[in-house]
């Protein structure tokens, strides 16, 4: 592509979308098995097109893994199908009984596929599923699906996944913890080649490049939802708030299927841009944030996900600690001009907290 993209910004003297191409021909240059995860989105969709294009240019047939998580709306179904036709890639469609956090005060986490749930499915196995598998554990996580496939050894193997760090402070912090884009996960090495992009960068390439791409955004664009809030993400997790009352409009009959699955996601849908699922983001008055932060840690009734947000805020603490000599902060440090300088803040993981924003278990953040 020779023509300049106005708006997208530049990286190392490149525009972002030039720089993601290279590093997708140096990961394909470098590890004999290449498998990019697809959810159906428009991240996962913008690194498919590139890394075909890739594949092509190496006449390959590049493998792609769609982990089908049940709730999955109908148009972005119909959109995976298309793209499971098309000759050149082979489709991995796995409806595997992976693990999600969810956004209900009795549980934390639903598994999709759950065979003890069978009857309560949103959806039956469609037509292109690969049969279950015995190592497909009941509440694994996605981390594990891509080493469980058997394309490779995990030694020569690269999964490419359409993470970027603007969507949320977790997948930044991945980004500067790890050190680069690529880091070693289950095994096998785990690439974010767009991980640098903006909203409006990944829409401006689509348009330029007429990628096609799941109907549900532009029927979220005709219901007011901005582009940067429309999001393709497991149902009832903190990444889904946002669109969530938008699914009984857009898919009625669908949607009674999902609540009868997870009865949750009805008081989610009608409250989800209320306070009653914003707990973490005011705190009492008198309170400092860190004693808010350390009362809703020790107030969390999952065991399992408290002891999560425990390690992540001591981890936290003893990076601050290392670079810093001042106490780890309050509230986020600005900048003269108003902007973050160090995002992370006892605030910060009092939001954390009070949305359930957990990485284990958020396969959009793997897929």
């Amino acid at each position: 592509m020779t023509r300049s993209i106005q708006y997208t910004r530049q990286t190392l003297g490149m525009n972002v979308y030039e720089a993601a191409q290279v590093r997708i021909a140096h990961l394909f240059d470098t590890y004999p098995v290449i498998t990019v995860g697809f959810s159906g989105g428009k991240d996962s969709t913008a690194v498919l097109q590139m890394a075909l294009a890739e594949a092509r240019r190496r006449r390959q047939v590049l493998d792609v893994i769609f982990s089908d998580e049940e709730a999955v709306d109908p148009d972005t179904e119909a959109y995976v199908l298309e793209v499971a036709s098309w000759t050149d890639i082979r489709m991995h469609w796995c409806c595997a009984p992976v693990q999600h956090t969810l956004q209900g005060q009795a549980r934390c986490f639903w598994t999709c596929w759950d065979p003890a749930e069978q009857a309560a499915w949103v959806r039956d196995y469609p037509a292109p599923a690969r049969p279950p598998e015995a190592s497909w554990t009941v509440g694994m996580s996605l981390s594990e699906l891509p080493a469980l496939l058997g394309l490779g050894s995990r030694e020569e193997h690269c999964h490419l996944v359409g993470v970027r760090a603007a969507e949320s402070f977790n997948r930044l912090r991945g980004i500067l913890t790890t050190g680069g884009y690529v880091q070693k996960r289950q095994g096998y090495m785990y690439a974010k080649p767009i991980y640098d992009w903006h909203t409006t960068d990944l829409w401006q390439i689509v348009r330029l490049n007429q990628w096609r791409y799941s109907a549900y955004y532009d029927k979220m664009y005709r219901l007011g939802l901005a582009r940067e809030h429309q999001r393709v993400a497991p149902i009832g997790n903190v990444a889904s708030l946002s669109r969530m009352h938008a699914w009984p409009e857009l898919y009625p009959a669908f949607w009674d299927r999902v609540i009868k699955r997870l009865p949750e996601l009805d008081a989610m849908a009608r409250y989800s841009k209320t306070k009653l699922y914003r707990k973490g983001i005011g705190k009492p008055s008198g309170w400092t944030w860190q004693e808010w932060t350390l009362h809703l840690l020790d107030t969390m009734q999952d065991e399992k996900m408290q002891t999560w947000f425990q390690r992540e805020l001591e981890r936290t603490i003893k990076r601050w600690s290392r670079f810093h000599s001042m106490p780890f902060p309050e509230t986020p440090l600005r900048t003269v001009d108003g902007k973050s300088d160090q995002p992370m803040s006892w605030q910060r993981f009092a939001m954390m907290i009070g949305k359930h924003d957990h990485i284990e278990g958020r396969s959009r953040d793997l897929m």
